[in-house]
């Protein structure tokens, strides 16, 4: 039984910050961009190997332009035009320990985790839209392999 056909490919992004047992793993062990063919084999995007301090977390497009990707690292986004084979990093100030991107229509939207707040980038303005705090829905709570010290209460 063939899982993926042959025309197709998956793309699996981790990055250390993703289970605090995973902290403990050297930084160059971390493959943090790799490829499943449809023969199953895993292949590494070593590209990327060295980018981002606990690797690349996220990435998402814009349904009208595919081959213009967004791509996150813990605390930077990038702009990868595939058909020119270039990139540039986007000046977004203060990102840190992002989680998880997504495009909402013309919109990436960001999780800055560190600084509990959801922030917006404009692809047509190139520019930051908004930055939504979330402070007032943190949870006090600590997250499973976690003490009690590792939670700030506000």
């Amino acid at each position: 039984m063939q899982l993926i056909s042959a025309d197709k490919r998956i793309l699996v992004i981790g990055s250390l910050n993703a289970n605090p047992a995973d902290r403990a793993i050297s930084r160059d062990n971390i493959r943090s961009m790799q490829v499943i063919d449809e023969n199953q084999q895993i292949l590494p995007l070593n590209y990327f190997n060295s980018w981002g301090e606990l690797g690349m977390s996220s990435l998402c497009w814009h349904e009208t332009d595919p081959y213009t990707i967004y791509l996150a690292s813990s605390n930077e986004l990038f702009k990868f035009y595939l058909k020119e084979n270039r990139y540039e990093k986007l000046d977004i100030p203060n990102l840190t320990d992002i989680h998880e991107i997504t495009m909402i229509g013309n919109k990436v939207w960001i999780s800055n985790t560190k600084h509990d707040e959801i922030v917006s980038y404009d692809i047509e303005a190139n520019k930051i839209g908004e930055r939504i705090n979330l402070t007032d829905f943190k949870s006090n709570s600590p997250e499973e392999g976690e003490g009690d010290e590792d939670v700030s209460c506000r």
